[in-house]
């Protein structure tokens, strides 16, 4: 049999480079798409005033080593001043609020910062303006009954809201059926078990796709 020819032989050569190099890639995808959950996330900790969105938000966002935003941070002042008083937001008070909210999220997603954000987000229209066009979002609701909540803030002396409006967020709220539910009764640790555990299932995966 004749020895193979000098083009023969850089054939083979080029065929088996190509053939390596689509098993690197093939394995680097591969490992991509196993890893991608624990890259980037924007986690929304929701629910009423005094459930302890931000108790939970500041552990996860200290367990995922991500940053925390507090949404009460982002009212303008005479939104505060409403509150402060008893009146309830309208609308029109919250529009350039939810426009901010989405507009810092998008920021902080294009620098590659993971985040956890503590916010009301009471309605589906909220919900919505605040995730708009956003990727790998996930909603974290907290659960809880009217008298435990309102027992929680009357413990409290640093919230501006009232007990006077516990109620009417009660009655605005929406309750999501996109979202982890946690209940408001379990420990922080307890809560951030049950929200990692969530994050990392398949069938919440595929959801937040």
């Amino acid at each position: 049999m004749a020895a193979p020819t000098k083009e023969r032989r850089l054939a083979d050569n080029i065929r088996t480079s190509v053939q390596k190099s689509e098993s690197t890639v093939k394995a680097e995808s591969l490992t991509t798409e196993t890893s991608q959950p624990h890259v980037l996330r924007t986690l929304i900790v929701i629910g009423v005033a005094g459930a302890g969105k931000t108790t939970l938000g500041r552990a996860l966002a200290n367990e995922l080593n991500a940053t925390f935003l507090d949404a009460d941070d982002f009212h303008s002042s005479e939104n505060v001043t409403k509150m402060r008083d008893g009146l309830p937001l309208t609308d029109a008070d919250r529009g350039p609020w939810l426009a901010r909210l989405n507009e810092e999220l998008h920021i902080r997603a294009r620098a590659g910062a993971s985040v956890v954000l503590a916010c009301s987000a009471l309605k589906a229209d909220y919900r919505a303006h605040i995730g708009h066009a956003l990727q790998s979002i996930h909603w974290i609701f907290l659960d809880g009954d009217f008298a435990t909540i309102v027992e929680r803030m009357r413990a409290r002396s640093d919230h501006y809201m009232p007990e006077s409006l516990l109620e009417s967020q009660f009655e605005t709220l929406e309750r999501p059926d996109n979202a982890i539910s946690i209940a408001t009764n379990l420990t922080t640790a307890e809560q951030v078990a049950v929200v990692l555990d969530s994050l990392n299932s398949p069938a919440h995966l595929r959801a937040a796709q």
